[in-house]
């Protein structure tokens, strides 16, 4: 329950949190920003001193990450269904994401021996 409370925090369904018009607002000042400076959109405006240089480069960037990150994180989970079954754990409806952190730690500690805590002093 807490983990669905903490992501469903900036959810619209309260008047309080309504916060689209501030929204439309600065994307329209963005737009404002971006004409005035000679370009069709804020995105490109954004672009233009950054290694990317255009929206599409970082597009095209975004996509290639994104699939390698699904390969990688689809390998994690593999890995730790693998643990918790070898460790004779059975979750009800597989791993959720508010496992997720737990059990990789559960995992480095099985098969490395890691202990992140006792990194943090190096770095």
């Amino acid at each position: 329950e807490a983990f669905e409370a903490w992501t469903r925090r900036g959810e619209l369904n309260l008047e309080e949190r309504n916060n689209i018009a501030i929204a439309q607002e600065i994307l329209k000042l963005r737009h404002r920003i971006a004409t005035l400076y000679g370009y069709k959109t804020f995105a490109e405006y954004q672009c233009i001193d950054r290694m990317a240089k255009t929206p599409q480069a970082v597009q095209t960037l975004l996509e290639t990450v994104w699939e390698k990150a699904k390969v990688s994180a689809n390998l994690e989970r593999q890995m730790m269904e693998d643990y918790l079954k070898e460790s004779g754990v059975e979750l009800e409806g597989g791993i959720q994401p508010w496992d997720w952190r737990f059990v990789a730690e559960q995992v480095r500690k099985a098969k490395y021996d890691l202990d992140e805590s006792e990194l943090k002093p190096y770095f």
